[in-house]
């Protein structure tokens, strides 16, 4: 796909504070192909000012306006009834608990791991699943239909696979979750600076990850 924007230098920019460098060698999955053609012959029609203040505007506009006095958030809440996104205004305390929970998934869910989960269910289902493992193991060996190196390929496959049950196990320490988070800050009496906080380090540790092998402990 042939681009005229400067794709390099935008994600250059993302990457900005990150150990991720971007180059004209990277390679990148997009799923929106259309997307981005349509919006690179769109772009050559506007100033570049214009754009900007726009997507400024767009960005305040979804983060700030559900944070604003109500008579604000009932018009986001007309907006988006309009387009039968929304039938259901949603009440402030349930906005505040989706948004820190999209923010700090792993921290709300070690809180609910510690109070509300079966930790002897996860158990007990753990080490079912172990059984299954070791039967399916055995049951190799008895089928003829198998070359030796199948075999042999099959079960390395079983032991290296591993098992997601309920909640990964650090969620049960509270020094492990902490870790996680140490970079997101709280300002007393600044809803607004932690919020813009939350939102940079949360999309400063997405674009980290591109670069990292997959965390199986997660």
């Amino acid at each position: 796909m042939c681009i005229t924007f400067a794709a390099v230098a935008i994600f250059a920019r993302f990457q900005n504070g990150t150990q991720i460098q971007f180059d004209d060698n990277a390679e990148v999955v997009v799923y929106g192909v259309e997307f981005l053609r349509r919006l690179d012959k769109l772009l050559p029609e506007f100033e570049k000012r214009r754009v900007v203040n726009y997507l400024e505007w767009c960005w305040f506009f979804k983060t700030m306006l559900r944070d604003l006095p109500d008579p604000f958030a009932l018009t986001i809440f007309k907006f988006y009834k309009t387009l039968n996104l929304m039938n259901v205004q949603k009440v402030r305390w349930h906005g505040c608990v989706t948004r820190i929970n999209s923010l700090m998934p792993m921290a709300t869910s070690s809180i609910y791991v510690k109070h509300h989960f079966d930790h002897e269910a996860k158990k007990q289902v753990e080490e079912m699943i172990s059984l299954i493992m070791e039967a399916f193991v055995d049951l190799l060996v008895s089928e003829d239909w198998l070359t030796e190196e199948t075999k042999e390929f099959a079960k390395q496959k079983v032991r290296t696979m591993k098992q997601k049950i309920g909640y990964p196990d650090y969620l049960n320490d509270s020094k492990s979750v902490d870790h996680e988070y140490r970079l997101f800050k709280v300002y007393d009496g600044g809803y607004y600076k932690t919020k813009f906080q939350f939102y940079e380090q949360y999309q400063r540790d997405v674009l980290e990850r591109i670069a990292q092998p997959v965390d199986r402990e997660r």
